[in-house]
């Protein structure tokens, strides 16, 4: 068979073709579905993923969505809010492969509650969890914020996933998660999956620590002011289903949903996240997941709020006399 002419016109069936395969068709839909949803979307949104000068430092996002509930001052602007995002990248995966997970030992109602927990604002993740004060109980103990977590975790928890192909040959293969910096030949590993996942997990973590400074640096005039940021990295494929398999029973279960927990390192250490896939027919489960996720949460902080707003003032003075005392030209830690 003869090289095509570069220079030859393209048809209007190769264009269509082209344009489908690129990938800005699903990710408009989606952005349609999710408007109608009423979970203010936003799209192509380039967020920052490492400390500015560094190679690659932001990385653009498919989409954003949210959940977001405020309450108001009586003087003017917020008293406090709740902000549940959706980080998600949006990948066409052509059949006749499949995306596979791997189920493994599925956590407890508190452990997955506690991997979901990890966000910014003021207070913070970091300042709940220090073990000094022993905060931790207004968001992961009996009643805590964290409960609201569970329609969220309601789904098969898987630990490694992979993508089924069929080789030159015709034989299907399964090529495993990581890096194609990997060496091993089990590892073809679908780079564009991998990378946007480690991408996804850098933006949170970059978002929760820096939600977190700003808001712990606000003006303390402004009053209390506690905020709740989540960030939850996910991942939509756009195929009929996902497949996992659990190897205790050695046995397949179609679904449009799945969890799964993965580490990347971001600048030096390595950061574990729970990433949800999704398949496009799952995205109505999902926005209803959230929507009742962010009510549960406000129950939840309702009953916690005079002790989160005593929290964060506390920490916000403290933030405040840190910066007073730091020498002019020093880095913040």
């Amino acid at each position: 068979m003869g090289k095509s002419d570069p220079n030859k016109e393209i048809s209007d069936t190769e264009l269509l073709e082209a344009i489908e395969a690129s990938g800005y068709p699903l990710e408009l839909s989606l952005y349609q579905e999710f408007q109608a949803a009423g979970m203010d979307p936003t799209l192509g949104a380039r967020l920052r993923s490492r400390s500015p000068g560094s190679e690659q430092s932001t990385h653009e996002i498919d989409l954003m969505v949210r959940v977001h509930h405020a309450e108001a001052h009586p003087e003017g602007g917020y008293a406090s809010s709740l902000l549940l995002t959706g980080l998600i990248d949006a990948k066409k995966l052509h059949a006749p492969a499949r995306f596979i997970g791997l189920v493994g030992e599925q956590p407890t109602t508190h452990e997955f509650r506690v991997s979901r927990s990890y966000f910014s604002g003021c207070p913070s993740f970091r300042v709940l969890s220090d073990r000094a004060e022993n905060y931790s109980d207004l968001f992961i103990g009996e009643g805590g914020l964290s409960r609201g977590f569970d329609p969220l975790n309601d789904g098969k928890f898987c630990v490694h996933w992979g993508i089924a192909k069929r080789d030159g040959n015709g034989v299907a293969t399964v090529r495993g998660d990581g890096s194609k910096e990997s060496n091993t030949p089990s590892a073809f590993k679908e780079e564009r999956y991998w990378q946007s996942m480690a991408n996804l997990v850098a933006c949170t973590v970059w978002h929760e620590r820096e939600g977190s400074r700003f808001m712990e640096s606000a003006d303390l005039d402004a009053g209390p002011m506690p905020r709740i940021d989540l960030c939850f990295p996910t991942l939509i494929v756009d195929t009929p289903s996902l497949e996992i398999y659990d190897p205790s029973t050695k046995k397949l279960e179609h679904v449009d949903w799945f969890i799964l927990r993965t580490s990347f390192e971001v600048e030096g250490e390595v950061h574990t996240r729970l990433i949800d896939i999704v398949t496009t027919a799952g995205v109505p489960a999902m926005v209803k997941r959230y929507k009742d996720a962010a009510a549960l949460m406000l129950e939840a902080a309702d009953r916690n709020g005079p002790a989160l707003r005593g929290v964060g003032l506390a920490h916000r003075m403290r933030a405040a006399d840190a910066r007073k005392q730091r020498p002019k030209g020093a880095p913040r830690s």
